[in-house]
């Protein structure tokens, strides 16, 4: 079915060039894993069975939520000191869910990745933070609008720390090398790598700093700042293991991304200061993701480039055939893999067969 559904579009040859010369195996397959995924030894099992029978071949999971740690800090080497609180959702605080990943991906074979968020620091509702969290110990580093007010963590994704602080930077970077000194790990992916629109960014620190820099334009200080992050985690993790990915999960329309979030992944990628970025192609409409993919596509670092598709539903009228869909289309690029946004709503919605028959044609 479906060697015969390209076929009937005349691209048969495209598809038989892909299998022969780019096969499917050698693909970057990868499904991000959140922590209401990882939180317990049963539910890593049941997702490791499910993911491999798709054929999915990473796991890109979610080890720091917002400002805590499903993984323990500093746990053999603290030179790169980590006081973030474990995770709420950790009933079994003696459980190290990157740790069990870790020995379990290795087992089977498969990649895995840490998953940081990186800038956002709380979610929209703060019941479940406790005195030790970095919201509340460090509430002078929380970004703030154009009219000068502190953001509130019931704005965007939640309140986020400013980029353009250095003890911001300073405070992550050793957060990223910690896990990356104290876990076998395949990469690193950074997260809310970016600020939460155009109209957040004036923290009293931040101004502080554009006021003692060279820039002119503020919009391209904020950039920077956040190129210089990317760039700060690049470097120092290739210092530890030179063998470690880097990557980052980006926004997939580059005019918003760039505009709009301060996040310049083409020049990432131009300037070799990160080795992938994954885009986060979300939309249900197949041509709004054929227009990203064909941008995506006409870059030079397009192998470093992985198409996250959307794989969850929250009306229930998301089907299956419309992943396979958009599989299809990815697939008929020239891109280095697919990733899967996420396993929770995969299997919420029992979206594994469709999977399964994408990467498989089967």
């Amino acid at each position: 079915m479906f060697l015969t559904d390209f076929y009937k579009k005349g691209e048969f040859f495209l598809l038989f060039f892909l299998l022969i010369f780019c096969p499917l195996s050698a693909l970057e397959k990868a499904v991000w894993a959140t922590p209401w995924d990882i939180d317990s030894k049963e539910k890593i099992d049941e997702m490791i069975s499910k993911i491999t029978e798709c054929g999915i071949n990473t796991i890109i999971a979610e080890v720091r939520y917002r400002g805590d740690a499903l993984y323990f800090p500093n746990k053999y080497d603290s030179s790169s000191p980590n006081e973030e609180p474990r995770n709420y959702k950790l009933s079994d605080q003696d459980f190290d869910p990157l740790e069990y990943l870790s020995g379990l991906c290795q087992q089977r074979d498969l990649k895995l990745v840490a998953w940081l968020t990186t800038f956002v620091i709380t979610g929209n509702e703060t019941d479940n933070i406790g005195l030790e969290h970095p919201y509340l110990t460090y509430p002078f580093w929380i970004t703030h609008n154009s009219q000068g007010d502190r953001m509130l963590p019931r704005e965007e994704e939640g309140a986020y720390f400013d980029p353009a602080i250095p003890e911001v930077q300073d405070y992550l970077f050793n957060i990223f090398m910690d896990v990356i000194n104290n876990y076998k790990i395949d990469g690193i992916q950074m997260d809310y790598i970016r600020y939460p629109s155009k109209n957040y960014g004036y923290n009293p620190l931040a101004l502080k700093h554009f006021k003692e820099s060279n820039f002119v334009d503020y919009q391209e200080f904020k950039r920077d700042n956040v190129t210089n992050f990317v760039k700060k985690i690049y470097e120092g993790a290739k210092k530890i293991n030179p063998q470690l990915t880097v990557s980052a999960a980006v926004f997939a329309n580059y005019d918003d991304a760039y505009y709009t979030r301060s996040q310049e992944w083409v020049k990432w990628l131009q300037s070799g200061i990160i080795d992938k970025v994954y885009l986060m192609a979300y939309a249900k409409e197949n041509e709004v993701i054929k227009k990203q993919l064909d941008f995506a596509s006409s870059l030079e670092q397009r192998k470093q480039i992985v198409v996250g598709l959307r794989s969850w539903d929250d009306d229930n009228a998301y089907r299956g055939k419309e992943i396979l869909a958009k599989i299809n289309i990815a697939l008929k690029k020239d891109l280095g893999g697919l990733a899967f946004f996420s396993y929770y709503g995969i299997k919420n919605q029992n979206y594994y067969k469709y999977i399964k028959q994408g990467l498989h044609g089967k």
